[in-house]
């Protein structure tokens, strides 16, 4: 429930959504982002709404980011890490996970394969 609001009814009536990013700083180093609608899988992955530090340790090196989102059933939000491990130079093993704790634990994991084409 959000905020005394069921949450099933949030996006009962809406036809399209957006989604928006803001990133401060590069993807090569250091950065601050938050997103609207648009962490892949969305549950599991982020959340509706997220908003954390970044960190690329090198072009061969896993670029790590943490930070707090929300999805709709919460009201306290959400701790989220994502991974990305370099394959090969175009081709990325990328780990999202989710853990928060509203009443009961509540977490969601995801796993998948990123190449650039």
């Amino acid at each position: 429930m959000l905020a005394g609001v069921d949450s099933s009814s949030i996006f009962s009536n809406v036809k399209f959504l957006p989604s928006a990013s803001l990133r401060v700083g590069s993807l090569e180093s250091f950065y601050i982002s938050s997103s609207l609608l648009n962490s892949v899988p969305l549950i599991s992955g982020g959340g509706f709404w997220d908003l954390g530090l970044g960190f690329n340790f090198g072009d061969s090196l896993p670029s790590l980011w943490a930070g707090f989102g929300i999805v709709p059933s919460d009201v306290l939000g959400n701790f989220i890490a994502k991974v990305d491990i370099p394959v090969s130079p175009d081709m990325f093993l990328n780990f999202r996970g989710r853990f928060g704790h509203n009443g009961v634990s509540d977490y969601g994991l995801a796993a998948g394969l990123k190449i650039r084409f």
